[in-house]
């Protein structure tokens, strides 16, 4: 036994001898993060919804990687302000969304960034530059061209040159209204990719020069970023906060501090202070945006707390002098007119929306739970637990009122924090705000009467009291707690793709401009066609397969089809 044991010992101390010289002799290069930007076009009126999708890169060999969480997409004007801004779950490399542009937007440049914290840390993001024409006030006299030629656009020639040479190829050239198209690409590629169809007649073209490679959409000239660094997001959302005290010279570090997002599923979640005071929240569940941040210590009104804004990046300006020819007014009518006809009917071809999965209680599978109903009825709180829950009881501490749970598994609680008390999710730091309601104002308490271990601490039990309706609200009276409501990821959703072979719409109005946006698409095959109809909308159309391969290549391919 003492031999095989030594042999044993020899081929481990061998072994890891070995890796340390393998990882010596082959030093890893950290992977940078990329990330790049497509839209479903570059021109658009207000009452229109911008597409848009993100793929996160390794720098070097441009492979998708998978390791920020999170992606922030926003729209700026050409003063560089933030007029939208979406915070986008990453899932396998990509996320996608879209802006709806609001009526009331201004003409003019506009620019979609997109970036996470890891390559903000780089001073790179991705921008697309877009032009927003809003029909439903005066056309600028700063975007007018000069010549009035009434030929607006005449896409012909273009169209015919494109078949021939196009890898993406459909069953034929002219379709009629409502029609099925199958388009087929010759090729076979795996990565991530677009398929696009919008309409392009009677639109100014608004990129100068074409540059098929989406790595174009990338940018590393960030102004204000240079000194700062932005706390990666690989697990989750990251929020920072700081408390100060009111006296000089206080200690700030160690201070918990503890985030309630109130709810059904509630999050809760308690954070330490650095030694100046700082904290971070790490989310990775994506449920409810009103938020409660306190200091969670006896002498908690000694504090002040804050929470950390989002720094606003700023891009250097591009700046484009775009000339519109004014007779496309004309067409722009038009269009904003079947966009509010497709608007009023959107309920009937409406995208579908995925909720976040919902979180359980962190005590779910350790606790007890009490329904109010199923017992007598009770005329305050203390009898409740005097008469229904022996294990939890009320009794003065410090001349407070706390709630404490009997462990019948020690003989003494001293050994523990105070117990965790909660209503619907909010930590509840003074039990008396509660104790005159009435108990039909709850339905059901869950608790857990033994230690708890919850982040580095050890509480005597948890207790959480459920309201009927949810809606328990906290008293804010001191600086030591604040509601904020959070900026949370949007919901993941899927682009409704219509099928007339299938639904009854002969009576519903189609005057789509956007026929097909899959945004999703990881495999492209010579035998798998793309499917979509047409609309009720004539014109010429343009069909685009944008992406990154698996090995890192970027790829794009057109071709045209004219709906008569």
């Amino acid at each position: 036994m003492i031999k095989q044991t030594l042999l044993f010992a020899i081929f481990f101390i061998h072994s890891f001898l070995f890796s340390q010289k393998t990882n010596t002799d082959n030093k890893t290069t950290p992977i940078k993060e990329q990330i790049v930007l497509q839209t479903n076009t570059d021109f658009y009126l207000s009452g229109e919804s911008i597409l848009y999708k993100t793929i996160c890169l390794n720098q070097t060999n441009k492979e998708t990687i998978t390791l920020s969480k999170i992606a922030y997409v926003e729209l700026v004007n050409s003063e560089n302000i933030s007029i939208l801004k979406h915070k986008q779950v990453i899932n396998n490399g990509i996320s996608y969304n879209d802006f709806f542009i609001p009526t009331n937007i201004e003409t003019g440049n506009y620019k979609i960034i997109a970036y996470t914290n890891l390559t903000l840390n780089n001073s790179e993001y991705a921008l697309k530059e877009i032009f927003i024409f809003n029909p439903y006030v005066q056309f600028p006299e700063k975007f007018k061209e000069n010549n009035n030629n009434p030929e607006v656009v005449n896409l012909s020639t273009s169209i015919d040159g494109n078949i021939i040479s196009s890898k993406v190829k459909s069953n034929k050239k002219e379709y009629t209204k409502r029609e099925k198209v199958s388009i087929n690409i010759d090729d076979n590629l795996q990565g991530n990719f677009v398929f696009n169809v919008v309409k392009i007649d009677s639109i100014p073209t608004i990129q100068e020069q074409k540059n098929t490679s989406i790595f174009s959409s990338v940018y590393n000239n960030l102004e204000n970023q240079k000194n700062t660094a932005s706390l990666p997001e690989t697990r989750g959302e990251v929020f920072l906060g700081k408390i100060t005290s009111k006296n000089d010279g206080d200690d700030l570090e160690n201070k918990k501090i503890a985030l309630s997002i109130p709810g059904e599923n509630f999050d809760f979640k308690i954070a330490s202070t650095d030694k100046n005071g700082n904290f971070k929240f790490l989310l990775d569940s994506f449920d409810g945006e009103e938020a409660y941040f306190q200091v969670f210590e006896k002498d908690k009104e000694k504090y002040k707390i804050e929470l950390s804004e989002n720094q606003n990046i700023k891009t250097k300006n591009i700046e484009k002098d775009i000339k519109i020819n004014p007779n496309y007014a004309n067409a722009f009518l038009k269009r904003s007119i079947a966009n509010q006809i497709q608007n009023i009917y959107y309920h009937t071809k409406s995208d579908t929306v995925f909720a976040y999965k919902k979180s359980k209680p962190f005590y779910y599978g350790s606790d007890k739970e009490y329904v109010l109903k199923d017992y007598n009825v009770q005329n305050a709180i203390k009898e409740v637990f005097i008469e229904i829950i022996p294990e939890v009881y009320i009794s003065k501490k410090d001349g407070k009122q706390t709630f404490s749970v009997y462990d019948y598994e020690v003989n003494s609680s001293d050994i523990y924090y105070n117990t965790l008390v909660l209503v619907d999710g909010f930590l509840l730091q003074d039990v008396d705000e509660i104790l005159t309601f009435d108990p039909a104002f709850f339905t059901k308490i869950n608790f857990v009467n033994k230690g708890y271990f919850f982040n580095k601490y050890i509480f005597n039990g948890v207790v959480n009291l459920t309201t009927k309706d949810l809606n328990y609200v906290p008293k804010l009276e001191n600086n030591y707690i604040i509601n904020k409501k959070l900026d949370r990821p949007q919901l993941r959703k899927t682009y409704y793709n219509i099928d007339y072979s299938k639904n009854n719409l002969e009576k519903i109005p189609d005057y789509r401009y956007q026929l097909c946006w899959k945004p999703n698409v990881t495999e492209i095959s010579s035998q798998k066609a793309f499917e979509f109809y047409t609309s009720d909308v004539s014109g010429n159309y343009k069909i685009t397969i944008e992406g990154i391969t698996k090995s890192g290549e970027s790829v794009s391919m057109e071709n045209y089809i004219i709906v008569k």
